[in-house]
């Protein structure tokens, strides 16, 4: 099975080829964000806490949208890293999506196959990930509809709003915003 489950595009979303601008950049955002007890995954090499790790993906379209993705490894899970997550898709994968058509399922698949292939497991899945919501989010955005009316995805097993936490920790962190969640400060 491939790595990448192809969330970024819908049979009902079509891929029309003219309509989508292209893929102008993907940027990455690796952060930290600290949690609250002890969750054994999260723990370092001697035991001592390091905080939940996401890198943040944002996919920007030639004509200005943006679309966002997470990938969130966890080493005590899985072989990926924050490092590593971050340099495959720096150095592997955004290089080679650069000037694609986001709804192109079979470009998409085929560099995210070839560049990462599967190997003695399924090539970074966690990473891959990341890419797959970002575009999944920038085709709904540039189809003018929302891809999340369409599609279920089964929530993470105990992630208990992880991926809204680490949202909230890259406003602040890297758009200056307040650290409020709906007005609250």
């Amino acid at each position: 099975a491939a790595a990448s489950a192809g969330l970024y595009f819908h049979s009902s979303i079509p891929a029309r080829a003219a309509a989508n601008p292209r893929i102008k950049s993907i940027e990455t955002f690796p952060l930290i964000y600290p949690t609250i007890g002890r969750f054994k995954f999260f723990e370092g090499p001697k035991g001592r806490a390091t905080g939940r790790p996401a890198v943040l993906v944002k996919v920007t379209a030639e004509n200005g949208v943006v679309g966002w993705g997470q990938s969130v490894p966890i080493p005590k899970w899985s072989y990926e890293t924050l490092e590593t997550v971050d340099s495959t898709i720096n150095h592997y994968l955004a290089p080679e999506l650069l000037g694609l058509n986001p709804a192109d399922q079979e470009a998409i698949e085929a560099v995210l196959r070839s560049n990462i292939a599967p190997s003695f497991s399924t090539g970074q899945p966690i990473c891959k990930a990341g890419i797959d919501l970002a575009l999944a989010d920038l085709n709904g955005k540039l189809q003018k509809q929302g891809w999340w009316d369409k599609i279920w995805l089964q929530p993470a097993a105990g992630d208990a709003g992880g991926a809204v936490g680490a949202a909230l920790v890259a406003a602040h962190m890297y758009k200056s915003q307040p650290r409020a969640l709906n007005g609250a400060a």
